[in-house]
């Protein structure tokens, strides 16, 4: 209480002029702080958001593309499994495991994200029929892929 006090004697013995450029500078602050505390982060966010959700709107949409082609079945030899796994490791994907078994051909892979993975899977699956994918978030950042071609998943 006695420092709000102490402001007002200090306050009142301003003259009318200082009283002036005093209220300036705190006004100037005040739209200052409101701007670059307030306003830009708010709309760098609000950005972001919008950027985040295109993103999401386009994996979404990728995702029910390979979901519309999963379903039908055909046998998948060495062969074509040799060219599902180049194709994943030219789009950066690195192979862990690939086996054919019965004409269907699984793979499990590691990706930096998921965007990639949809990517291989979308290019690959016009050469041999996707019959399951599932991409779950990695421990270590990225993402684990499982998918398997032709055949029954």
């Amino acid at each position: 209480m006695k420092q709000f006090q102490t402001l007002r004697d200090s306050a009142g013995r301003l003259s009318p002029r200082e009283g002036l450029f005093v209220v300036a500078a705190l006004a100037t602050g005040f739209i200052i702080a409101a701007v670059y505390g307030v306003m830009l982060p708010g709309q760098a966010a609000a950005r972001s958001a919008a950027d985040r959700n295109a993103r999401a709107a386009i994996e979404l949409a990728e995702a029910r593309d390979l979901a519309a082609r999963i379903g039908t079945t055909s046998t998948l030899t060495d062969e074509a499994l040799a060219r599902l796994a180049a194709a994943a490791a030219a789009r950066g994907l690195n192979v862990l495991d690939s086996s054919v078994v019965d004409g269907a051909a699984f793979l499990r892979l590691t990706s930096p994200g998921s965007v990639d993975a949809l990517a291989w899977a979308a290019e690959v699956s016009s050469a041999a029929t996707l019959a399951s994918l599932s991409i779950t978030s990695a421990r270590g950042g990225g993402v684990d892929v499982d998918a398997s071609f032709g055949g029954a998943s």
